[in-house]
């Protein structure tokens, strides 16, 4: 069977949203005190609508949790910079179940051109995330920004070769295996390429400095009619670029006007022979395409020009089901960034209902019955040992099923179990039988260790814990209390009821209890 995926686009429904405090003195000036209060007041907008994930260093933790954020959490990590956007995850669906990609990150340009140095930390960023939200991620050794390439969610990305085809980026690499690692990786089939973005950007011309899907077959393009703007023949050879290849309506929205660094802005920086150069006169590469969406809302900047104004009426009519925030946002440029380059979505994860093992079990070769867990380390007494994991089903869906064969009984009518057998390794736990167990039930769907497991030793429960079923078979366990003749209806011994009560799963305790009462 082939594999169905496709690259989640950035309107479709948010599970929360990524932020990273600030605290770099060579490019946050006045000790990052600004850019922080900025952080702080958009994260609290924010979290009017999603959750937010506030990533800091672990000096920052205690500074944080003091401030009265909802919906927020804290989350300790390294990092070398704010850009979240660039260093976090590109977000997939591969067969229903959500994955990433792990870019290679090198700072905008490598050593020579890169707005820092170093940037190792940035680098593992994607991949630590993806590990925090337990995500599957896949590897590539392209470089590449999250702000460098953008999607219609329908098999369509945009991205500018500016960027992406650029010597200081994939220098050995042409078009067309780039070309393939995208299609690849983000499961594409059209790509329109930009010869370029914005004029004068320090990220060699980001996608989301200059175009923006709104939805499918509906885009925004920065615009200006200035003959005297750099960037009056880049729009509109971007606008016929994309028209040519791809039918959609397009939104021009206008450019505000230059900005540019102040003397006093600069001289609150700390500058730094690693970092870029920042100084008086520097171009601030503003446009409101660089917005954010969340749910249910726009996040719009505004640079105190006649524009904002403009943009934000803009806005309402292309948004209509959306409220629109519009939040002053000067401090990141002069970061070299915007609202969208310092903020990334996190999408609404789709997680296989895979069963969970602890990290100190693994599954081999069993002398009871061909494969079996067992222990790589010591587990202790009460440790959660494994979890099952399935879709709720009845009993009449089971046994009219001739693919379900991995379940877990959690009533008398109901089961947990799959549904494909796509789903089987996923769900299926090689918890063999023993006379003398190791494991016992927690619940419904949670295994324990009922006494210290030795490492080697493998993983066991007695049946009797978890069946209701008729059925029996000769067991092979070899423990010196052995039974020989296992059955379904085992839960029913007195002997084992008194050793394992607590053990048996909670549907067979309730009927352990009215089997009691009723003798009482």
């Amino acid at each position: 069977m082939g594999i169905n995926g496709r690259f989640i686009p950035e309107f479709e429904r948010h599970y929360g949203t990524i932020a990273i405090y600030p605290f770099r003195t060579d490019i946050w000036r006045a000790d990052a005190h600004f850019m922080q209060e900025y952080l702080i007041n958009l994260v609290k907008c924010i979290s009017k609508y999603e959750k937010v994930f506030l990533v800091c260093r672990l000096e920052d933790v205690d500074t944080l949790e003091k401030i009265s954020f909802q919906n927020v959490n804290i989350v300790p990590f390294e990092y070398d910079d704010i850009w979240a956007r660039d260093i976090g995850p590109t977000f997939i669906v591969e067969n229903e179940k959500t994955k990433c990609v792990n870019w290679k990150f090198n700072s905008w340009g490598g050593i020579e051109e890169g707005s820092y140095y170093p940037w190792d930390k940035d680098d593992a960023f994607a991949k630590r995330f993806a590990d925090y939200l337990h995500i599957d991620c896949i590897d590539s050794d392209l470089v590449l920004e999250g702000g460098a390439i953008t999607t219609d969610g329908q098999g369509t990305l945009f991205t500018t070769k500016s960027v992406l085809l650029n010597r200081n980026r994939n220098p050995k690499k042409n078009i067309e295996e780039v070309e393939n690692i995208l299609k690849n990786k983000l499961h594409i089939q059209n790509i329109i390429w930009l010869d370029e973005g914005l004029a004068l950007d320090e990220t060699n011309g980001h996608i989301d400095n200059i175009l923006s899907v709104v939805r499918p077959h509906e885009l925004c393009l920065a615009w200006t009619d200035d003959v005297g703007d750099p960037n009056y023949r880049i729009v509109r050879n971007c606008y016929k670029q994309i028209t040519e290849s791809y039918e959609c309506v397009i939104h021009k929205i206008p450019l505000p006007p230059m900005q540019y660094m102040t003397t006093v802005e600069s001289a609150g920086l700390t500058q730094n022979k690693d970092a870029l150069e920042r100084t008086e006169g520097d171009l601030l590469p503003a446009s409101y395409l660089n917005y954010y969406l969340v749910n249910g809302a726009v996040i719009l900047p505004s640079f105190g020009c006649p524009e904002d104004k403009t943009v934000y009426e803009q806005f309402k009519m292309i948004f209509p089901d959306r409220k629109i925030e519009q939040i002053y946002s000067r401090e990141p440029l002069l970061g070299g960034g915007g609202i969208h380059c310092i903020l990334h979505e996190i999408p609404e994860i789709k997680r296989p209902v895979c069963s969970r093992l602890s990290e100190k079990v693994e599954i081999r070769k069993s002398d009871i019955n061909k494969k079996g867990m067992f222990a790589k380390s010591k587990i202790f007494q009460g440790e959660i040992v494994y979890v099952k994991g399935g879709h709720i089903i009845t009993r009449g869906e089971l046994y009219s099923s001739s693919t379900i064969n991995s379940y877990l009984p959690i009533s008398d009518e109901y089961y947990l179990g799959a549904l494909s057998p796509e789903e089987e390794e996923d769900i299926k736990l090689y918890n063999n039988h023993s006379c003398d167990p190791n494991c016992g039930m927690n619940g419904d769907i949670t295994f324990v260790a009922i006494r210290d497991i030795e490492p080697g030793e493998e993983l066991t429960i007695d049946y009797a814990f978890i069946d209701n079923e008729d059925y029996s078979f000769e067991c092979s366990c070899g423990s010196t209390n052995c039974r020989h003749i296992i059955t379904g209806y085992d839960w029913k011994i007195p002997e084992l009821q008194k050793k394992y009560y607590k053990y048996f799963a909670r549907y067979l305790q309730l009927k352990i209890d009215e089997q009691r009462n009723h003798k009482h």
